[in-house]
């Protein structure tokens, strides 16, 4: 009985060293730190996928911003924020056929007290790639484009 007990101990210490177990994270596509993400404390307004440019987006606003992409003639106070956050897509390792958000591409900031409003300026600004490097050669024309993209994108509906 001794015996037993002594090989039952041992085998559960031999079984129990092991290393810990590798966090499932995708590193590659997390949002640094040094941009403020979490503090900015964003919603999700909607995602979707570019399956010609290979490229996952998501769009994230404020608060006010959420409530005037819900209802664009609401009379929302306050400045309105939204981030469009846009990564490659990659095959996923785990799983045949699936694909998952790669490295991060760019992040798109607009801001204005109202985006539906002509006469209002909207602040636009793209930082590109991990170093959130200011990409400053965007022509005005591809400006607008972008603003009027990120502008027509309809918020998920959520039961």
């Amino acid at each position: 009985m001794k015996k037993t007990i002594l090989f039952i101990c041992i085998t559960l210490l031999f079984v129990s060293c092991q290393e810990k177990l590798k966090e499932n994270r995708n590193d590659k596509a997390s949002i640094p730190e040094s941009f403020g993400f979490e503090a900015m404390k964003l919603k999700t307004i909607t995602t979707f996928i570019d399956s010609k440019a290979q490229t996952t987006s998501t769009l994230f606003g404020n608060q006010e911003a959420y409530e005037t992409m819900k209802n664009t003639s609401a009379q929302v106070d306050g400045v309105k924020k939204l981030i469009l956050v846009s990564w490659k897509l990659e095959e996923d390792p785990k799983w045949f056929g699936a694909m998952v958000p790669g490295g991060l591409l760019s992040i798109e900031e607009l801001a204005s007290s109202n985006f539906f409003n002509t006469d209002l300026p909207i602040q636009y600004d793209k930082l590109e790639g991990r170093s959130l490097k200011k990409n400053g050669t965007i022509s005005a024309w591809e400006k607008q484009n972008r603003i009027n993209l990120i502008l027509s994108l309809k918020p998920a509906v959520a039961p």
